[in-house]
């Protein structure tokens, strides 16, 4: 309606204009009213287009929280009935994640992680979880156990993100050096001989002397 109103003014004005004799720059009015209409008209449809694009979009994405909605219902209903189904509650925990439900998807891949301690899976998105809430230490641990299970996935991306520091490289051995040669042990000293006594000289033998005469008894007369 306002881009008809503007073009009748501008037709009005143009007409008015050659009336008064002002034919030249009535038509270049009327040019520059034309490339204005033309202007308006460009605007309103990409404004147009961009509001079908939104609708568009917003429906897709109601479809896409109805569906992960109807699959909890579900996944409810079939706990209900079988407590100790680790699947159902993975499941239920990958539909509450896809709701941004955090809190609740970790609640779920705990159980889950309960009663089937070796759930790969499980720990991966419990993880990823965990990371959602800036809980990064719990969700390099639990990263780290999915790996250390044979799903590497959310390890790789929060490394990537930095939220898991890399090991630095463990420093390469010493060189390992010569061994030193064995001492030889010191041959232990000869026992000391007890010194030779001295030698004592022996006496020279005294000189016999002759034996007195033994006196003979004088005969009485």
């Amino acid at each position: 309606m306002k881009i008809i109103h503007i073009m009748f003014i501008l037709i009005l004005f143009s007409t008015t204009s050659y009336a008064f004799g002002w034919g030249a720059w009535g038509g270049a009015v009327q040019g520059t009213g034309q490339s204005v209409s033309q202007g308006i008209e460009n605007s309103l449809q990409l404004k147009e287009m961009q509001m079908m694009e939104e609708q568009r979009q917003q429906p897709e994405q109601q479809r896409f929280d109805d569906e992960q909605l109807h699959a909890i219902e579900y996944y409810n209903e079939a706990i209900r009935l079988q407590t100790n189904d680790a699947e159902a509650y993975y499941n239920r925990g990958l539909a509450n994640h896809k709701l941004h439900q955090y809190q609740c998807a970790i609640e779920d891949f705990n159980e889950a992680i309960r009663l089937k301690p070796d759930y790969a899976n499980a720990y991966n998105n419990r993880g990823v979880a965990y990371f959602m809430q800036g809980n990064n230490e719990l969700g390099c641990s639990d990263a780290q156990k999915a790996c250390s299970l044979g799903k590497c996935k959310a390890l790789g991306w929060a490394k990537e993100k930095g939220y898991c520091p890399v090991p630095a490289p463990a420093p390469a051995p010493a060189p390992a050096s010569a061994p030193e040669p064995a001492s030889v042990p010191a041959p232990a000293p000869a026992p000391a001989s007890a010194p030779e006594p001295a030698s004592v000289p022996v006496p020279a033998p005294a000189p016999v002397s002759a034996p007195e005469p033994a006196s003979v008894p004088v005969p009485a007369k």
